[in-house]
């Protein structure tokens, strides 16, 4: 006897489409459900570049906020200890000119009244605060200066480059010379309780204040 041949099973992949579309409602008839592969989302990932600016772009705090901070650091600090610090914690001489740039300005000998001019205009200070806080000179002296083909001692004028440069940082710092006129004459914790004002007749003092405004900037005191 020819033993009875089973039909091959055939597979829903081998199957042409017509042949798919019926298995598949036959089978729905018969109460079958077919699912379907569900894609999971992945929560897409965004670094920091691909945030809006306003998002990832991070404020530094106002400059009167900077200067609470220094002057309360250092509020429980003795008027010496303050002192220390300020002559400590930056390198002497650390105001933007060199040495080698101040030695050459100085060997230009440009005319007093030249100098007084944009010493006037950047600091927005009288001529009477300029003679006796900064330059340690009377306002009649300091006036006489102003006349065409006089010269500052050599003194005076390195005076000048460093208050030059030290307005530019304040200016950085606080905005206009209005405002870094008034934190000059207030006390500063950091300088031992005295007017950054007060240390500007001399590089050394002009430099002090300088390395204070730098504290105020980067937060270091």
């Amino acid at each position: 006897m020819n033993a009875t041949r089973k039909p091959a099973k055939r597979s829903v992949k081998s199957l042409t489409p017509d042949k798919k579309q019926h298995t598949v409602k036959s089978n729905a008839a018969e109460g079958l459900r077919v699912s379907k592969p569900v894609k999971m989302q992945v929560p897409e990932k965004r670094s920091v570049k691909s945030l809006a600016p306003e998002k990832r772009s991070f404020k530094s705090p106002a400059p009167e906020k900077k200067l609470q901070a220094t002057e309360s650091t250092a509020a429980g600090m003795s008027p010496a200890k303050r002192v220390a610090v300020a002559s400590t914690a930056f390198p002497a001489g650390s105001t933007a000119t060199t040495k080698a740039d101040i030695v050459k300005e100085l060997n230009l000998d440009r005319e007093s009244h030249i100098i007084l001019s944009e010493i006037g205009e950047i600091t927005r200070l009288p001529l009477k605060t300029l003679a006796e806080q900064v330059y340690d000179v009377t306002p009649k002296t300091l006036a006489s200066y102003r006349t065409k083909g006089r010269h500052f001692p050599k003194r005076m004028t390195e005076v000048s480059i460093k208050l030059r440069d030290l307005y530019q940082k304040g200016i950085e710092i606080f905005g206009n010379p209005s405002r870094f006129n008034t934190w000059l004459s207030r006390e500063s914790a950091g300088l031992g309780s005295m007017q950054p004002l007060d240390l500007m007749s001399s590089s050394t003092g002009i430099d002090l204040v300088y390395e204070e405004l730098l504290r105020i900037e980067f937060g270091a005191a």
